[in-house]
């Protein structure tokens, strides 16, 4: 499973950012944050990391983005319910450690 925190950089134009909000929609498997001006925080949970890259990839060419930031990557093997660092631990922003709940048992 990958799950991945982005920030997306929306248009200014109200009009472009709306179908840009309309188009995050189809999207399953993405759970929007609160919109902050411009920027819209969201999670992205898919089965795998090469969809998870798919799904970056596309949200980055919808009209109305600017830019989409990868904010925080998980990625969990089935078989060993592992972080990406071994141990439960993932890399957060700025490559900095993070415990998961994963290693906490």
């Amino acid at each position: 499973m990958s799950v991945s925190g982005l920030v997306i950089t929306l248009s200014e134009e109200p009009s472009a950012r709306d179908r840009a909000l309309e188009s995050l929609e189809a999207y399953p498997g993405i759970e929007r944050g609160q919109l902050s001006d411009r920027w819209l925080p969201v999670v992205v949970e898919r089965p795998d990391d090469e969809s998870g890259e798919a799904v970056f990839r596309e949200i980055s060419l919808l009209p109305g983005v600017e830019y989409v930031d990868v904010v925080f990557v998980h990625f969990e093997n089935a078989d060993t319910k592992q972080g990406a660092l071994g141990n439960g631990q993932t890399k957060g922003m700025h490559g900095s450690p993070q415990v998961t709940a994963a290693s906490n048992r």
